[in-house]
């Protein structure tokens, strides 16, 4: 999930008391800004907030600059937790080269770790649903198409093709194709979690274990294929060099 600095004032250049009396307010109003989502849902205003925590409109506007500021603000802050507390193996920083590991044992860390994305963001939907619906309506996790061309990226898919990429690389896959796979697979655990926050029509916890049970299956299969098509390449250069 790929973040963006607001354009809200910060207090720089002030002195370190000034700040702290600012970064206080921010988060006030940012505890307000939640409380109003949760009575008005998506159709929050800035009115409605500044109302909730008993502020004029203008102190909201110099904090957050207008809606979408807030919607910024509001998406670094309640997300800045859940991204921190991911395993680091998630991101990419999988200690490669250490001999202790595995294939297989690395392949199973990716599995346990992507278990962990799946239950903490499940649990962040299920405790604050019209946060989520807010930020959704207000396209706080689409911002691949304000990027320029070719700058996007998003850390979590980048970091499990880097994992993919250590655990495969040894059977001929190169680490663009490693980056696609793991696209692919974050695409494939967001798409049901997206249609669970919008319909709530499975138990969070049986939508969990489904998720869970292909992306397993994906992993592992592709890890045994890939194998298959080694020791097939093995034998066919071993038929060729009997032949010779």
């Amino acid at each position: 999930m790929a973040t963006k600095r607001s354009g809200s004032r910060n207090g720089s250049g002030s002195s370190p008391q000034h700040s702290a009396r600012w970064e206080a307010q921010r988060e006030e109003l940012l505890h307000a800004a939640q409380r109003a989502i949760r009575k008005h849902r998506e159709a929050v205003s800035m009115e409605d907030i500044a109302r909730e925590a008993g502020i004029t409109r203008p102190i909201l506007y110099r904090h957050f600059g207008d809606r979408r500021g807030t919607a910024i603000a509001l998406r670094d802050w309640m997300m800045a937790p859940f991204a921190s507390s991911l395993p680091p193996l998630l991101y990419g920083r999988t200690g490669s080269g250490d001999t202790r590991h595995t294939s297989d044992e690395r392949r199973e860390e990716l599995i346990r770790g992507l278990n962990v994305f799946v239950s903490q963001l499940a649990a962040f939907i299920e405790a604050n649903p019209e946060l989520y619906r807010f930020l959704r309506t207000q396209g706080m996790f689409d911002d691949k198409w304000e990027a320029k061309e070719g700058e996007w990226s998003d850390p979590i898919s980048e970091g499990v093709g880097r994992v993919l990429a250590e655990i495969v690389g040894e059977r001929g896959v190169d680490a663009n194709t490693a980056r696609v796979w793991g696209y692919a697979l974050m695409g494939m655990i967001g798409n049901p979690l997206e249609w669970w926050a919008a319909t709530r029509t499975a138990d969070r916890f049986d939508m969990e274990r489904d998720v869970m049970h292909i992306v397993r299956a994906c992993i592992e299969g592709l890890s045994a294929s890939l194998a298959t098509k080694k020791r097939s390449r093995r034998g066919a250069s071993a038929k060729r060099g009997a032949r010779k």
